[in-house]
């Protein structure tokens, strides 16, 4: 039988306001900028899932933050109950877009679609973790954890 794990490494400098992110097929971040209100993926052309090939490396990705900057991390149980395409995850990037009032905000859209899509019946785990820089050297973070039963 063959097995594999995803996983992503995410490292924040907040004195620096800079996020590095190695990523092994996991579900890629989104950045929402202060600047432009454009949502972007973080973290997503790092590597392969761990264990499918040995001496397998992962890329380093770094991403400049800004005051007002909204990083949003979930697994794939979150996307697979709010997406219906997997690939572009165009609804969650239109939500995150919507929330024009920072990380809280668009933590609890998340929430409130994610409760929506599902209607308390869970098919897979869930964790949604939204992280806001706040000042130079501040990170508000809100996070989210259901389990399938």
């Amino acid at each position: 039988m063959d097995c594999f794990v995803t996983a992503a490494a995410f490292e924040l400098d907040a004195q620096a306001k800079v996020l590095t992110v190695a990523n092994a097929a996991h579900v890629p971040g989104m950045l929402r900028t202060a600047c432009d209100g454009l949502v972007s993926l973080v973290g997503h052309a790092s590597g392969v899932a761990l264990g499918m090939g040995a001496n397998t490396r992962y890329l380093d990705e770094r991403y400049d933050l800004n005051a007002g900057d909204v990083l949003v991390l979930m697994t794939d149980g979150v996307l697979e109950a709010m997406e219906p395409d997997l690939l572009s995850m165009s609804a969650v990037k239109r939500l995150l877009a919507e929330a024009a009032y920072g990380g809280r905000e668009a933590h609890q859209l998340l929430l409130n679609n994610l409760a929506e899509c599902c209607q308390g019946r869970a098919t897979d785990d869930m964790t949604l973790v939204t992280l806001e820089v706040i000042s130079e050297s501040r990170v508000e973070t809100e996070s989210h954890l259901a389990r399938a039963s």
